[in-house]
């Protein structure tokens, strides 16, 4: 869980990047009611209900731990990639604002 909560939070820390919203009021609108927000939190949920599908279509034969730990792989090497992404591209970006 602490690795998918990490892939969410650079996945959201990207999409305000590429999405802000400066048009705002209050902080509660920049954060809530942002596109980003909206497409991190749909993000999740597509990325979740696809790790089940893709374990009940083509991995039910396998052990259900070895599942989590080849997924739990994928997603570690997501958050280095992401990672590498903000620090490199994100910062320029950010800095562009």
């Amino acid at each position: 869980p602490m690795i998918f909560t990490a892939f969410i939070d650079l996945l959201g820390l990207l999409m305000n990047l590429l999405k802000p919203k400066f048009d705002w009021i209050n902080e509660v609108y920049c954060v809530k009611q942002g596109l980003a927000a909206g497409i991190t939190i749909f993000a999740a949920l597509g990325i979740m209900f696809l790790i089940a599908a893709i374990y009940i279509w083509l991995f039910s034969g396998l052990d259900i731990n070895l599942y989590v730990i080849l997924v739990s792989i994928v997603f570690f090497v997501l958050d280095i990639l992401l990672a590498l992404i903000l620090n490199s591209w994100g910062v320029k970006r950010f800095e562009s604002f």
